[in-house]
């Protein structure tokens, strides 16, 4: 095995990890019967943990299963963040049909995961597959009160992605009217709004566009190493 990809499996620091996989160029097939064997043994953890990073690594038969084995692993919790991470990196060809309205579900439940660095990893991702989701699974996803401040953040983000300022508060309000959404929603929503200069017609203040204010992107939670977690 080359000592690139070599190094790209042991590495155990993340900035190791990036360097490592900038310097794989090709992979022969030697290299790539070891490489599926490692996500078919799934023993060697550190090396399964990068490959779900970078899953682009990851032979293109083995990659999808190996990501959705790790996004459900009950075991490993590093697992599922690895593989939330490297959902990110997925491409539309690497999606057979139906396959990204599963990782979408499974997405919106990794919201409400204990682990603050999953969850808000995951409402990072959860982007990616913004057209497999509704905004009302976004706004339900924002009852939950106790969830981290970061989810929420991008998940109103996410939300604005699709509708604009205006037609997300009247959303909100209609949801709100006939019952299916908590008041308390709203008040998130009209706080985060106006902390951003939109008016309560949902326009923003002065020439200022969405994404020049806190609502224009996400919050990236850092991910720690392996062995740290």
């Amino acid at each position: 095995m080359q000592a690139e990809l070599s190094a790209f499996l042991a590495a155990e620091d993340l900035d190791e990890l990036l360097a490592a996989r900038l310097q794989i160029t090709s992979i022969d097939r030697a290299e790539s019967a070891a490489l599926s064997a490692i996500v078919q043994g799934w023993v060697d953890r550190q090396a399964v943990a990068n490959l779900l990073m970078y899953p682009d690594v990851i032979p293109a038969p083995d990659r999808l299963p190996a990501l959705l084995k790790a996004l459900n692993d009950e075991e490993t919790e590093y697992f599922v963040l690895a593989a939330v991470v490297g959902l990110q990196s997925l491409g539309e060809q690497d999606l057979p049909e139906g396959a990204g309205e599963a990782i979408a579900t499974r997405l919106l439940e990794l919201l409400h995961h204990p682990s603050p660095t999953i969850a808000s990893r995951a409402s990072v991702t959860l982007a990616r597959y913004a057209p497999r989701v509704d905004v009302e699974d976004l706004l339900e996803a924002l009852e939950d009160t106790d969830a981290d401040e970061t989810v929420r953040h991008n998940l109103l983000v996410m939300a604005l992605s699709e509708v604009s300022p205006g037609n997300l508060r009247g959303l909100v309000q209609a949801k709100i009217a006939e019952g299916s959404l908590a008041p308390e929603v709203g008040d998130y929503v009209d706080e985060k709004l106006a902390e951003a200069g939109v008016d309560a017609n949902g326009n923003l203040a002065g020439a200022a566009e969405l994404i020049d204010t806190d609502l224009g992107a996400a919050i990236l939670a850092p991910i720690p190493n392996f062995n740290a977690w």
